[in-house]
This record gives C-alpha cells, sequence and structure tokens, in this order.
C-alpha cells in the first residue's frame, strides 16, 4: 500500500490529529500576554500560593464562594490548581489556567468519541472542527475559573453514562460506574448547578431505561451504590469542613435555595425570557457573535426550534435502541439543566451555558443529519455538508475579531465589541497589570510607591502585580485619602479613553504620563502640600470638572473615604460573570434558625490536626 493508500486509510485519525492541533494551538496562543486575571484569579492564586510555600497543610478544604451566597464549592478546583503549580512551578499566572487549558484540549478527542456513538465518521468529524475552534469555548478555556473545566467533565459524565447500558459484562460496567461517579463529583465541586441537574438526569435516563428497554434484563440499580461511594470519596474534605464548622456549607446550602431567581413569577414571561436567553448563548458557541442585536436573537429562536423538531424527527425514523438512547439522552442532558434554569429567566449568565456547550453542535448534526433524510435530493449532502461548515467559519471568524480585540488593546486605545461575554479586552488582562506594575518600579526612585487603581476590585491584583515584578519597597494602593510625601511616588492608573487627571480642580500636576494601549498611568504630584480628602466618581465617562467633588485642607483630623466608580457601567454589570465575587444584600426573610447562618473562616488541611481555623 503506498503513501497515499495508508492516508486514505487513516484518513480519520489524521483529521483528527490536525483538529486536535489547531484546538490547543488556538487556545495556548499569545496566552500569558492575553490571559484575564481579574479578582478571583488573583484571589486563588494566593491560596494555591500559600500552599506551594507553607506545603499541603494550607490547602483548603472548601472551594470558591458561589456568588450572592456564603456557600462554597467542593475544593476540587483548588487540588487541580495546586498540582499545576507543583508541576510547572508559579512562575507566572498563566499556570492556573493550565488545569482548565488540559481538560480542554481533553474535551476535542472525547468529544468525537461522543459523537461517534451515533453520527458518521465525516459528520463527527466536521463537528468536532466546529467544536474545536467554538469561541466561547476557548476564550473560558484560556483562564483560570472554576466553571471553566464543565464542558468536559458533563461531556465525561454523559459518555460514560452512554457507555454504562452499552456495556455487556460487570466489570466494564463497573469502571463506567466508576467514571460516572467521578465526573460527576468533580462538575458539582466546580459548579452548583451541576450538582443539583445531573440527578435529574439520572432520574430520566433510568425511567427512559425501565420503559422503552423494558425487554432488556438490567440490574443498574446494584451499582448506585459505587457511584454514590465515590462520589463519597471525592466530596470528603467537604464533609470534613462541615465536621470543623458544625455543618456551616450545608446550612448555607439550604439558605442559598431559592435565594436566586427571576423577578417574575409568570411561566409565559419565564419562558420567554428562556427562550431569548437560549437563543442567545446558542448563538454565541455556534457562530461566536457576542453583539448580536435583539432582533436576532429573536429570530435564531426559530433555529432552535428547527433544532428540536430535527433531533425528535430522527428519534422517530431510527430503528436502533441504542441510537435512540443516544438522541434521548441528549434531549435528557438538555432539560435537566432546562429545568433548573428555567426559574432564573434573564439572571442566566453566560457561565451558565458552559454545561450545555457541546449540545449546540450535536444539535446541528440532527438538523444536517434530518435534512439528508428528509431531503433525498441529488444534492441533500452538500446541504446538510454547509449545515456543518457554518458553525466552523463564523467561529473562526469570531475568533481572528477577538484575538485582534485583544492585541489592539496592547497598542492603543481600542474600539472592542461592546459584551459582558469578552474577557481580556479594553485593557482587563494580565499583561496590562504586568507592564503598568513594571513601569511604577522601575520609574519611582523614592522610598515608598503609592497608587490610586481604576477600581477598588484591582487592589488584590496589583499587590500581585507589584510581587511578581520584585518591588521590595512599601508601596499603597489607595481606595482612601492620600496626602503629599516627600519619599512617595504618586500614580494614577486609569483607563486611557479617560484621562481624569486633568478633573482634579488643578490640585494635581502631572509629570509623566507613560500609556499602555487601553491602560495608562499617570506620576503626579500634589501641588502646595495639600491633603486630598475626598474624591468622588474620577473615573465617571464624559465627567468633567464639576462631576468631581474635591476637598482638601491644611489640617485634617478626620480622613473620609475616596470613592471611585468603575469606568463603564458595562463592564461593571459583568462582575458577576467576570468572577468578581460580592454578596448580594439580604432582603427580609421569615425569621428561621437558617437567618442566622453566615459564613465562617476557612478550613484548611493542617487545621485537622490542630483543631484551628483562619
Amino acid at each position: 500500500m503506498g503513501f497515499s493508500g495508508k492516508i486514505k486509510q487513516h484518513w480519520v485519525i489524521i483529521c483528527l490529529v490536525v483538529i486536535v492541533v489547531v484546538g490547543v494551538f488556538l487556545r495556548l496562543h499569545n496566552l500569558e500576554d492575553g490571559l484575564f486575571f481579574q479578582a478571583d484569579q488573583a484571589r486563588d492564586l494566593n491560596l494555591v500560593s500559600r500552599a506551594i510555600d507553607g506545603g499541603p497543610g494550607w490547602l483548603p478544604l472548601l472551594g470558591p464562594k458561589a456568588g450572592g451566597t456564603y456557600l462554597r464549592l467542593g475544593p476540587i478546583f483548588y487540588y487541580f490548581e495546586y498540582l499545576a503549580a507543583l508541576i510547572f512551578s508559579l512562575d507566572s499566572p498563566a499556570v492556573m489556567a493550565y488545569p482548565d487549558l488540559f481538560f480542554s484540549f481533553l474535551s476535542i478527542p472525547l468529544f468525537f468519541l461522543f459523537l461517534r456513538e451515533f453520527f458518521s465518521k465525516n459528520y463527527s468529524i466536521l463537528l468536532t472542527a466546529g467544536y474545536a475552534v467554538c469561541f466561547f469555548e476557548i476564550q473560558y478555556a484560556r483562564f483560570a475559573w472554576n466553571p471553566n473545566s464543565l464542558p468536559f467533565f458533563n461531556l465525561l459524565f454523559f459518555y460514560a453514562v452512554y457507555k454504562f447500558f452499552q456495556a455487556n459484562n460487570e466489570k466494564a460496567k463497573f469502571w463506567w460506574t466508576v467514571l460516572i461517579g467521578v465526573s460527576y463529583a468533580i462538575v458539582g465541586q466546580l459548579h452548583f448547578v451541576s450538582l443539583l441537574s445531573l440527578p435529574i438526569a439520572i432520574a430520566f435516563v433510568f425511567l427512559i431505561r425501565k420503559i422503552y428497554f423494558k425487554n432488556i434484563k438490567e440490574q443498574w440499580f446494584k451499582y448506585l451504590g459505587i457511584g454514590l461511594l465515590v462520589c463519597l470519596i471525592l466530596y470528603l474534605p467537604a464533609i470534613l469542613s462541615d465536621f470543623q464548622t458544625g455543618g456551616n456549607n450545608v446550612l448555607n446550602f439550604l439558605k442559598s435555595i431559592g435565594q436566586k431567581g427571576s423577578d417574575t413569577t409568570s411561566l409565559v414571561t419565564l419562558l420567554q425570557k428562556d427562550a431569548f436567553i437560549f437563543s442567545k448563548y446558542f448563538l454565541v458557541i455556534l457562530a461566536g457573535i457576542v453583539d448580536a442585536t435583539k432582533l436576532t436573537i429573536n429570530q435564531f429562536i426559530s433555529v432552535l426550534v428547527l433544532f428540536f423538531v430535527a433531533g425528535i424527527f430522527l428519534l422517530k425514523k431510527e430503528d436502533g435502541r441504542e441510537r435512540k438512547f443516544f438522541i434521548g439522552l441528549v434531549f435528557v442532558w438538555f432539560f435537566s439543566y432546562f429545568i433548573t434554569y428555567f426559574p432564573l429567566g434573564s439572571k442566566l449568565q453566560p457561565r451558565h451555558f458552559l454545561v450545555i456547550l457541546p449540545l449546540a453542535f450535536i444539535f446541528v448534526g440532527f438538523l444536517a443529519q434530518a435534512l439528508r433524510q428528509l431531503f433525498k435530493f441529488r444534492y441533500a449532502t452538500y446541504v446538510a455538508g454547509i449545515v456543518l461548515l457554518v458553525p466552523i467559519i463564523t467561529n473562526a471568524y469570531g475568533l481572528k475579531t477577538w484575538f485582534t480585540e485583544i492585541s489592539d488593546s496592547q497598542k492603543k486605545i481600542s474600539t472592542y465589541r461592546k459584551s459582558s461575554l469578552l474577557k481580556s479586552v479594553g485593557g482587563e488582562s494580565w499583561w496590562h497589570l504586568k507592564k503598568t506594575a513594571e513601569f511604577m518600579h522601575g520609574d519611582c526612585e523614592k522610598g515608598r510607591i503609592v497608587m490610586v487603581p481604576p477600581k477598588e476590585s484591582y487592589r488584590s491584583l496589583y499587590d500581585y502585580a507589584m510581587e511578581y515584578v520584585g518591588e521590595k519597597r512599601p508601596y499603597s494602593i489607595q481606595w482612601g485619602s492620600f496626602s503629599e510625601d516627600a519619599d512617595a511616588c504618586f500614580y494614577v492608573i486609569g483607563f486611557a479613553k479617560n484621562d481624569i487627571t486633568d478633573r482634579f480642580g488643578g490640585i494635581l500636576q502631572k509629570s509623566k504620563y507613560v500609556q499602555f494601549g487601553d491602560v495608562a498611568v499617570t506620576r503626579f504630584y500634589i501641588k502646595d502640600g495639600q491633603k486630598i480628602v475626598k474624591i468622588k466618581n474620577p473615573f465617571k465617562k464624559g465627567g468633567n470638572g464639576k462631576d468631581i467633588e474635591v476637598r482638601y485642607t491644611d489640617t485634617i483630623d478626620e480622613i473620609e473615604e475616596i470613592s471611585f466608580d468603575s469606568e463603564e457601567s458595562d463592564k461593571n454589570d459583568s462582575r458577576e460573570e467576570a468572577g468578581n465575587e460580592s454578596a448580594d444584600s439580604e432582603g427580609d426573610t421569615e425569621e428561621s434558625f437558617l437567618d442566622d447562618v453566615g459564613r465562617m473562616d476557612r478550613v484548611f488541611l493542617k487545621d485537622l490536626f490542630d483543631g484551628k481555623t483562619e
């Protein structure tokens, strides 16, 4: 057999390898400079860094906090980051993203394997290619955050469920059960929505097998104990934490149930909102369009309807039981999350769709397959092929646009699409933090540095950035008052499009201005040795001197706090999605023992032996 013959024989493997290589390249391209690094990432890095420096005893028994509550996830996300730091060392904050990258890499061949249980080789290759270049998935794979590996572990869970029912011997069923338990325990520790949704999925699966596969003798109940035991083992740190805190996290879990809901109770209104949100994010997943108009999103709802109609059509047309089960499992996957999401309505965030991200491409495959079977004319195959190619082309264009936006933000005041979904644009990347920290470190010739960051949440970011660039002098990250100090260098860090140093009524005198793309650093001194008492809204868009309240005096006994607003309202709105935690203010609730449940100090592994918490 000649060379061309070998290529024809192994073309599927060759194409899959090429797809994986392209997918890996896109996820690694310019990773460190384009890294999204905000408050959550700085917090997690500090936790892991302490465990690296102080030993595994400093590993926490609980993970990140669920936004808007005192409830904490399981710690598996931190353990993944700890392993990455041990293997690669913490020379860069990008190391924290390595676990998410690794699972994103693995999700590409795993998706192909899942697709091959139903689709042809051609369809599976094209759909896998679309997933590999998916802008939505790639963006979340390129920074460290607990929900970012959800696509892989949800895919692994449902693949293991499907293979479990295909297995013909007890040994195979045992290992698929273990994999189901592992994937569920991990995905439940990455996001609570999966902890709640996947048991619903399992219940639906058992019901389907009981009704439609009653002629097949299946003894799957005895495997439930194995799956539960695996989950128990992986949840052991969280269980031990609750023993130490008197069940604090369990009580917060009970308290959080029902806290997040839509602002309407009308089923029709909720259905309309859910349809709009699902359409919006399926459009992002399949086409990489983050700034679609409301009209476009509403029109895309009809495409979602076509997806479901295609799936139902194939369900009726298929003769093989296992092929029918595959389609049924896909619908179970979708509706198990839809049921959980339904009460949330417009409060759904982009991260909520990571759990069903692979489904968008599977539904495209259903549509292509249905078109080919329904319209049996000469060019039906080409029409189906075009349907499969659309996600590849549109996502490739969306990726190119995003990479250009990131590059522009490091060179000039950039123009980027307005969307809370976009990361690392507009000056919010590790590159900008590092460059501004390097400048202040090298520019200041005095004994200490005083800086005013663009947002209050940037305190922890600049703490890490200044340490990263080797700053040993005392420095102060001010979000309060400050006064002239002969031994200090003063800097204001802000978004370059809103230069605010000329809004202080002539109090500040610029001495140096340096721009790093979308972010600028201004060195200044305070005229006449005055003491700044209160500055209000210096970063307000389109503001002027009258929009800023400035008071200063020579003798001040009581200093008031400075209040800074963030640069743009749309970025402020995206804080929850970006991973900046803040507890929502609690409304009036009925008095119960849960009302007094608050957050207790973290428990670390070492605390199990010395009985202390921090």
